[in-house]
Formats: C-alpha cells, structure tokens, sequence
C-alpha cells in the first residue's frame, strides 16, 4: 500500500509539481462470533473464540490481534487468516466474570474492539440459584468391607459465592453426620469415612449458601462385615465361539476369606439356556462344567455365595454357532438358508441350473430345465403308458411315435408301457422298437421288458439309431404288456437338452 501511494506521488509530480495527494484511512471492523456474550462455561472447561476482523487499506492478516482478559489478561496474538477470522482454545480461564475483548491495529496504528462477558466457574449475573452438587464416589451400589475406609468425593459450587464459603455436611441414613465443613476453592470435598456399621446406607452430601438456599446429592452403598467371594472364570478366552455341536469346558476360581471354597455355593448359568451346574468347587476352589450350548451370544455367569450370604460373580460372553447356519463356502447362504453343499461356493439357492449332474440351484431336482414332459417316469412303477399299438388283427394302427423325450442327468431313466394287443392264432406280435438320435458321445441302453419278467427280452446298446425286436408265437395270446427302459450307462456331459424321439412298431 504505502509502495502504491510512493509510486502514485512520484507520477504526481511530473504531470504537475504542485499538486498534493492525501490519504483517508478508516480503523478495522471488529465481530466476536463466539461465544455468546454472558455465556457460562465450568472450571476447566475448553472454550473455543472467535472473531473477524476487517480493514479498509490493510489485508485482514496483516492487522495485529489482541485477545484479552479482564482477569487473566492478555490470552492470544495469533494473526488472522486471510478471509479475517481470528480464532483460539483455551481451558485454563480463572474463576469468575470474565470480560473477553478483541482488538484489531491496522499499519497506520488506528484501532478497533469488541468486547463480551462470560462466567467461568458460575452461572452469570444476575442468576439467584442454590448451589449445585454432586457425588462423584462412592458409585451408587458399592459395597465395602465393615473395616475398610469408604472415601466420599463430590463437587459444590455456588452461583453467588467463593465455592470455598459453601457450607457442607455428609450424613448416613444408618449413621447419622459423618462429616461438616467446607470445599476446597475449587469445589471439591474430599472426605475418609471408616467405621460404618454394618447394612445398607444411604449417603447424602448436602450444601447450604449463605442465602439458606440448599441442595444436595445421594447414593447408596452397602457395608458387609465379611468380604464377598473372589470369582474368577478362567476359561473360555475371551472372543471364543464354538458350534453348538460341541462339549464346551467352562473352568473358574473362587476364594472367601472366611468360608472355605468346597462350603461356597456356586451356580454355573447361562442367560439362555439356563443353570448349567450346582456342584461345588475342589478343595483349592477350582471348579468346572462341560455342556454344549444351544447357538447364540450367551452371557455365562458362575456365582458364589458365602455362608454369610455374601454373593459375587463373574461372567463371559460365548458364541456359540450352528453349523448349519454357517457360510462355509461363502456364497451368501447358508445349509439353514438352503444351501445344499456349503462346500461349493457355486452351488446354492441364487445359482441358475446348468447341464451336469448337480443341483445347482438347491431345488431337489437336477437339470430340471431339461426335463421332458412325461417327468416323473424314472422306474416301472412311474412309467408312461402308451396305451395298445396294435389295435387288430388288420394291419392298421400298428405303430406309435412319442418324441421330443430327453435324458436329462446320467440318473435319468425313461420307461415306457404299452399293449401289443396279441390275439392267439391271429395276430402275431411282431416288435420294433428304435430310439434315435441319441447323442454320439456317450453310451445309451434300450431295454424291452415283457412284463412279468426280471431280465430284458433284448438290449441294444451304443449311439445314435438303437433298435431292439421281438417277434412272438402266433399261438401264445398272452404276448400283450410290454415295458420299454431307456438310459444312459456312460452319461456324455452336456447333453440334457438332447431330444430324442421313441417309436414303437407292431406290425
């Protein structure tokens, strides 16, 4: 800027010597964002400030910041950036009212402040308000040892006052007064109480301002004349799962400084599935259970009880899983979820059915896609009847064509019955039987059964065209029912949308 105004001046003087140039500079803008004005914040506590500042002739990061206390005086110098916000933390403000200022000096030396108040240790002014308590220990549902010191700690700070003036006192609901005085200047009290008899005691630490104003704070804790047990389960590890197919062995310590360990009563539980065993300990206090565990995140305690009723326990978390609920091939599914083989990461409830011999989508069936429309006709008893071939003694009607079969899987069969209509002295069986085309690579075996027999009347085996023949007794009537088996003995991968035509001739 001032090398501006240097270099502006010296243009000046060679247009006209006489002319003069002067320059009008403005203080800064001063804003401080946060925090708010009467603002109240505990001992300790961090308070973040900010601020903006601006100026007319000067970039805001080249003013000069001041931050400063009226009781702890200067807090920050830090420049600030280049858009002109100042900011900084601090947690070691005195008690009491503080009046925070910001400051801004631009080069010409002129000046801006704003100034706000909060209170550090206090409510603002102007508040009327009894002191604040609190009880920080004893936790509420400790217990201690008859002949243990219980120490009591807690907070009383006042709005209107020096903490430190604050009138206390700490009483038992069994007891009566413990204690009377006054906090520390910062609020705290601190106080060793032994000698508590023995039950349950409800401590009160109560505070009263020089106003009458009162509150006050309350736990309750509970002093036994013998310790409680010592219980220690020592197995399982922590982060140990099982199946629920397994012996799970649960092993733990327990001790009294008063009753021996095998006169301690413990209890083994899980939340789940209940008590897990009641036996006593060895005479060293080890004690043990083996179970197996139904699946889930169970919480397994073991309890012990002294003989003056004293109890303590222990506890673990345990997963326990079920095998069938497992991903084991990672596939997204599970045995439970229907996942037929959890070893194979291909095979599962999402897969589309491809042309092998497994069922790949985990619906029961294999290549279901493939079947043809006579499915289910896999045994004798299944199989499709293709009613009588032979309708008479007149050479009509003496021939029948299925097609568009297939053999699906290498476990596919297809059979097949029918009526060759055999009349005695008249009309004579004469069979014909061709499946084609059957694929080229593989094996197949057609078989024709006469009904009532165990063994095949003629096999044909191979590729392609197969053909068996029967030709009967034209005097043996009885030639009629007939069975047709059809399958594949050297199954060609690949082939189960193969389809293949069955003709039957009886001519």
């Amino acid at each position: 800027m001032m090398r501006w105004m240097m270099a502006f001046g010296a243009a000046s003087a060679v247009a006209c010597s006489e002319q003069k140039v002067s320059v009008y500079n403005t203080p800064p803008g001063v804003e401080i964002t946060s925090p708010d004005d009467n603002e109240l914040f505990d001992l300790g506590e961090p308070v973040r400030f900010e601020g903006l500042v601006v100026d007319s002739q000067d970039d805001p990061n080249e003013l000069f910041i001041a931050w400063e206390s009226s009781v702890d005086g200067p807090l920050d110098d830090d420049p600030s950036d280049a858009a002109g916000l100042v900011f900084f933390d601090s947690s070691n403000l005195s008690t009491g009212i503080h009046t925070v200022s910001l400051t801004a000096t631009d080069s010409n030396g002129e000046s801006a402040a704003m100034s706000i108040n909060i209170s550090v240790g206090g409510a603002g002014p102007g508040v009327e308000d009894g002191p604040s308590v609190s009880l920080d220990g004893p936790a509420d549902g400790d217990s201690f040892l008859q002949s243990d010191p219980v120490t009591i700690i807690g907070m009383v700070t006042d709005n209107e006052q020096p903490w430190g003036t604050v009138d206390c006192n700490i009483i038992s609901s069994r007891d009566g007064l413990l204690w009377e005085g006054r906090p520390t200047e910062f609020g705290v009290v601190e106080v060793d109480v032994a000698g508590f008899s023995e039950g349950m005691h409800t401590i009160t630490l109560g505070a009263v301002d020089r106003d009458s104003n009162q509150s006050s704070a309350q736990v309750s804790i509970e002093v036994v004349a013998d310790a409680r047990p010592s219980v220690l389960i020592t197995r399982p590890g922590e982060g140990d799962w099982y199946w629920n197919t397994d012996v799970i062995r649960f092993e733990g310590k327990v001790s009294d400084d008063v009753t021996f360990p095998t006169d301690l009563a413990l209890a083994w539980s899980s939340d789940i599935d209940g008590e897990l065993s009641v036996l006593p300990s060895n005479p060293v206090g080890d004690t043990s259970v083996e179970t197996a565990l139904t699946a889930g995140f169970h919480t397994v305690s073991l309890s012990a009880t002294d003989t003056d009723g004293n109890t303590t326990a222990d506890m673990t978390i345990v997963e326990v899983r079920d095998p069938l609920d497992h991903d084991g091939d990672l596939d997204g599914y599970t045995e439970n979820e229907g996942d037929c083989d959890d070893a194979d990461p291909y095979t599962n409830p999402g897969e589309e059915d491809v042309c092998d011999d497994r069922d790949n989508d985990c619906d029961g069936s294999i290549n279901e896609d493939d079947w043809d429309e006579l499915e289910f006709n896999d045994d004798l008893s299944t199989a499709h009847h293709l009613g009588r071939i032979d309708d008479g003694w007149i050479l009509e009607g003496c021939e029948t064509i299925t097609t568009s079969l297939t053999l699906h899987s290498a476990d596919d069969e297809d059979w097949f019955t029918f009526d060759a209509g055999d009349d005695w002295g008249i009309d004579n069986v004469d069979l014909l039987i061709s499946v084609s085309p059957m694929p080229h690579t593989g094996s197949f075996v057609l078989e024709l059964y006469e009904l009532g027999d165990t063994h095949p009347t003629d096999v044909a085996t191979g590729s392609g065209r197969l053909t068996t023949e029967f030709t009967g007794d034209l005097f043996d009537g009885s030639e009629d029912d007939w069975a047709v088996r059809i399958f594949s003995d050297d199954w060609p991968g690949g082939s189960c949308g193969r389809r293949y035509t069955l003709e039957i001739q009886d001519c």
